[in-house]
């Protein structure tokens, strides 16, 4: 009996749910699982769509998904010393303190990704004005 069988049974064209017949088992679940996973990763690769844990967060955040304190834990969880790695370079720039180097790096997910990034990336992040966003592409472009 296969996992969706044991939900639904199908009687001359027309389902019907089964009587439940206890808690699903671990591998059960765990299949479920998995059969999830691949099937969000092959609909977004088919719509040539491929972001970051990072990435993702954020759109969850700014669709009102996940809260400030839900997105900080995601961030922590999935930045590591790439974070300092930014913080680093961003905070050679005149006018790049302690608090927009780890907005900056929140963001980003690695320097090329800064790298990539244009003004408008940059200034969408709150307190970096275009000339500090001109700055600090040109500093990581170098």
């Amino acid at each position: 009996m296969g996992v969706w069988a044991r939900f639904v049974d199908v009687e001359g064209g027309k389902r019907t749910p089964r009587n439940w017949s206890g808690p699903m088992s671990c591998i059960e679940i765990v299949g479920a699982g998995v059969i999830t996973i691949i099937l969000t990763v092959a609909v977004l690769e088919q719509r040539g769509e491929n972001i970051t844990p990072v990435e993702q967060a954020h759109r969850d955040y700014d669709a009102d998904l996940i809260d400030e304190q839900e997105l900080e834990h995601r961030l922590g969880f999935h930045l590591d010393d790439r974070n300092d790695q930014i913080r680093e370079v961003v905070e050679q720039v005149n006018d790049v303190g302690e608090g927009k180097s780890e907005e900056i790096a929140r963001r980003f997910e690695s320097l090329d990704e800064l790298r990539r990034a244009d003004r408008e990336d940059l200034t969408a992040i709150h307190g970096v004005a275009e000339s500090t966003a001109d700055a600090v592409l040109a500093r990581v472009r170098q």
